[in-house]
């Protein structure tokens, strides 16, 4: 099944983003991951379900090829939210969350669909 990602990355972990994303209709899914060494700390949900939010709060290096690869292309990233749909129609509205997002936080937006990076004042 094809899924489409943003990815959004931080200089500096983001305050208070559990009530951002409330207040974007996102909320904290009741399944938790728990903590593992690379996978989310957090994910999220819209409360349609179209749209899925994973949380790493720690940065770890990339493998050679995996994007993105935020060091290499100039970037100070320390944490990261993966957005992701698997539903088609959902696309718009994950990448209008990911800009929003990146805009709150002064943050850096990935889009794997352009191959390109984007700083806030960008969007």
């Amino acid at each position: 099944m094809t899924s489409w990602d943003y990815f959004v990355g931080f200089g500096i972990e983001p305050r208070r983003l559990d009530e951002f994303l409330d207040s974007q209709g996102y909320i904290l899914s009741k399944n938790q991951p728990g903590q593992s060494e690379n996978g989310p700390e957090k994910n999220y949900e819209s409360k349609e379900r179209l749209v899925d939010l994973f949380y790493f709060s720690k940065f770890s290096a990339v493998k050679e090829g995996e994007v993105p690869d935020w060091r290499s292309s100039g970037f100070e990233v320390t944490s990261e939210l993966m957005i992701s749909t698997k539903d088609e129609s959902a696309t718009e509205e994950a990448l209008r969350l990911a800009k929003a997002i990146v805009r709150e936080y002064n943050g850096f937006l990935y889009d794997p669909t352009l191959d390109e990076y984007f700083r806030s004042k960008e969007l």
